[in-house]
């Protein structure tokens, strides 16, 4: 009985301990990097972590502590103090890697932790986490010119390289101009000249492969460049045959089409027609090559019976053009029709007849207030609003007439 109740009680007391470790657990907390693409080379570089799951973490602990930065993987590092509201590190050349070695700012992967350490101890405040330095891809540009001549085969021509970037592992660059290969040790980040030999000047197109290459000079040897799998720029360039010049590269442009402007003058003159302006409608000679129309014949055969008919009807309607069945009824696809029979018509009907029932509403609780003020002040102001609504709908018709027919020329707006 007495060996149960050890047992029992051990267990009880493991799983406290194990519940009390689980509360001084640590945040995660997100970092980020400034710049968020680390390439190498680096020189400078921030690290930062949020702020916001801080503060519930220090209230596990004593205070009168320090926030710190961490990197495990580097036990000589010293650890940087930081503020607990901006939790940042800045990584400089200078001042940190000095003391921390060129590892902070190698390619890969690097651990750093955000700790918390006071008087009892070192705690962890955000858990363990990783940032990436990545090598820099090599890049550059280039073209080829010539010096002399007038573009031919007997053209001094030269590659014009430029805006070299060359990732840390590569010193050089390896240029290949047909089966021909050169190597330029020790690039300038200005421009480098590479001429063509003289083997490539024959008339025709030639390709250009740029390689970023490691080059080691040798006493015996001389210099000698191993360029990478890939290349970093490919280009290509014409040699013209004798006494002609190359030809630009040239990107074919559309042939443009003239848009039928029947809303500008003369065309937007009624009767009064040229010849150029046959294809203005009402002129001779107009003559449009017709649209085909959508198949509308499916979307009725989906309706109820109730509705199929009147839905073939309108779709099958041969005035003004075509027409499409809706749930307000049969409505023109021409957008003249849609904007004159229904769009001012309809339209200013509907809200002519909802300012004229408000009218009417506001002078019934004028007529009806028995001399009780606030009732007549309510009545006035209904009629009011009606009427200055019913101004300003019909004023709006004006001012689009004259902008859409006056001054834009809009069709549809006659």
């Amino acid at each position: 009985m007495q060996k149960k109740l050890f047992i029992f009680c051990s267990s009880f007391i493991l799983v406290f301990l194990s519940s009390c470790q689980k509360v001084k657990a640590a945040a995660d907390c997100q970092l980020r990097t400034d710049p968020v693409k680390l390439e190498a080379p680096l020189t400078r570089y921030k690290l930062k972590f949020d702020a916001s799951k801080i503060p519930q973490e220090l209230a596990k602990y004593p205070k009168g502590g320090d926030i710190k930065f961490s990197f495990p993987g580097l036990a000589s590092c010293p650890r940087q103090i930081t503020d607990e509201n901006n939790p940042t590190m800045e990584i400089v050349y200078e001042n940190i890697l000095h003391r921390c070695g060129a590892d902070l700012v190698a390619i890969g992967q690097h651990k750093v932790e955000l700790i918390y350490e006071y008087s009892g101890g070192i705690e962890l405040i955000c858990n363990t986490t990783t940032y990436t330095i990545t090598e820099q891809p090599s890049s550059c540009k280039a073209k080829a010119t010539y010096t002399t001549g007038i573009g031919d085969v007997d053209s001094d021509w030269q590659i014009v390289i430029s805006d070299i970037k060359l990732a840390p592992n590569y010193n050089g660059l390896d240029v290949v101009i047909g089966k021909e290969s050169q190597s330029v040790p020790n690039p300038s980040f200005g421009t480098e000249i590479v001429p063509v030999p003289p083997s490539v000047k024959k008339a025709g197109t030639h390709a250009c492969k740029i390689y970023a290459a490691k080059c080691t000079t040798d006493p015996d040897l001389g210099l000698s460049c191993s360029p990478g799998s890939s290349p970093i720029y490919i280009t290509s360039f014409e040699i013209a045959t004798r006494g002609a010049t190359p030809r630009p590269t040239t990107t074919p442009l559309p042939t443009p089409t003239s848009p039928p402007f029947c809303f500008y003058p003369p065309c937007s003159l009624h009767n009064y027609c040229i010849g150029q302006c046959d294809i203005c409608p009402g002129c001779p000679g107009y003559n449009p090559t017709p649209v085909a129309q959508p198949d509308l014949q499916p979307i009725c055969d989906q309706l109820s019976t109730r509705f199929k008919q009147d839905c073939w009807n309108c779709i099958n309607r041969t005035d003004g053009g075509g027409h499409i069945w809706t749930a307000i009824g049969c409505l023109p696809t021409n957008l003249s029709l849609l904007l004159k029979d229904y769009i001012f018509t309809f339209g200013i009907g509907i809200t002519g007849g909802i300012a004229f029932l408000y009218f009417i509403y506001g002078a019934f609780l004028v007529l009806t207030s028995m001399g009780n003020a606030e009732r007549i002040e309510e009545g006035k102001q209904i009629i009011v609003s009606a009427l200055s609504g019913l101004l300003f709908i019909i004023f709006s018709i004006y001012l689009l007439r004259v902008i859409g027919v006056n001054i834009l020329k809009l069709p549809g707006f006659e």
